[in-house]
């Protein structure tokens, strides 16, 4: 599988290659039997992938819901805040759909 999903490339750090080294670490875990360990917290990847879109999806949140962005008055702020958003949210569909598809 990791051939598939081969990791991250540092010079050419991109979300896709982030969820690409997810899904090769969780993929790979599946794979040796991590999952089936008596102390393992999750039954199978699919349940540790739920784990990271929850846990990105929270720290997504708590940017966007940052108090820094009620400070935007000037027009160029507030188009500034509404790109921040919107990334914000193309940003976890795109994982999201990556890690769960």
């Amino acid at each position: 599988y990791l051939e598939q999903h081969p990791g991250i490339d540092v010079t050419a750090l991109s979300l896709e290659q982030i969820c690409n080294g997810i899904l090769g670490f969780a993929r790979t875990l599946e794979q040796n039997g991590t999952f089936e360990l008596p102390r393992s917290k999750y039954q199978n990847s699919q349940q540790f992938l739920e784990e990271v879109v929850r846990i990105y999806k929270t720290k997504l949140d708590k940017h966007t819901a940052s108090s820094k962005y009620d400070k935007a008055q000037t027009d160029l702020a507030v188009q500034q805040r509404s790109k921040v958003m919107g990334d914000a949210e193309t940003a976890f569909g795109y994982v999201s759909t990556k890690l769960l598809e």
